[in-house]
């Protein structure tokens, strides 16, 4: 074999070589890829799902869907029973519950959060702290209620604390009182009656604070503070 063919044939070898060892790092790369694909997919079937995000409801209108200058009025006037009767107005018509007379669990729900901070806030400036939905939902936290869990027990020290009941005995709603002087919290009454069974109004009061007030809870959170406006109100 002469020079030049001796050189031909290391030229050969060298350029096979060549592509044997780019051959090599593309095999070890391709390795290296298939185990971190392996790993992270070991790691994703260990790792549980996320819970997948609920279906927004329809969105919160941005101003009270109510008309509230009749509530005003009254409340300026301190009529305060015309004033609790046109709350419970007010409620039913935002829930188009009007004929019905009284509000189902799944209407308290959905009552418009403006509107809930404008019949609270209207409540609390006109009776200077002393009346509200928000100072209801303060006192029942401070006679050991929690907001979404109904207790009996519980419910009757709220209504000793508010004036709804006395020695033990259920107020009617004509028997509540109506004045400045009235209990803290004592008013709005959420005195709901159900034509069907007129004498169930505790069932209906039980419902009203087992919804209603965790509504509230969520609304006020949002933006406006009732509490601190009635404390603030009272200083």
């Amino acid at each position: 074999m002469g020079p030049s063919q001796t050189q031909e044939v290391g030229n050969y070898w060298q350029h096979m070589q060549t592509r044997l060892d780019v051959l090599g790092s593309r095999q070890k790369e391709t390795y290296q890829n298939l185990h971190q694909m392996r790993q992270d997919w070991f790691k994703k079937k260990d790792k549980p799902e996320p819970p997948e995000p609920p279906e927004p409801g329809p969105p919160e209108p941005p101003e009270p869907l109510a008309n509230y200058t009749h509530l005003s009025d009254l409340l300026a006037a301190e009529k305060w029973k015309e004033a609790d009767i046109e709350t419970t107005r007010v409620l039913l018509e935002l829930a188009d519950r009007q004929t019905n007379g009284w509000l189902r669990v799944k209407d308290i729900d959905v009552l418009p959060c403006p509107d809930l901070k404008q019949i609270d806030k209207l409540w609390i400036e006109y009776s200077k702290g002393q009346f509200g939905l928000s100072l209801q939902q303060q006192i029942w936290s401070q006679v050991g209620g929690q907001l979404g869990k109904f207790d009996n027990n519980i419910f009757y020290k709220f209504c000793d604390r508010v004036g709804w009941r006395k020695n033990n005995e259920w107020l009617k709603n004509e028997e509540l009182e109506f004045t400045s002087d009235a209990p803290e919290g004592h008013l709005p009454s959420l005195f709901f009656t159900n034509p069907n069974n007129p004498g169930g109004w505790f069932g209906l009061r039980k419902d009203s604070f087992n919804h209603l007030l965790p509504r509230l809870s969520a609304c006020l959170s949002s933006s406006f503070n009732g509490n601190t406006y009635a404390q603030r109100l009272k200083n």
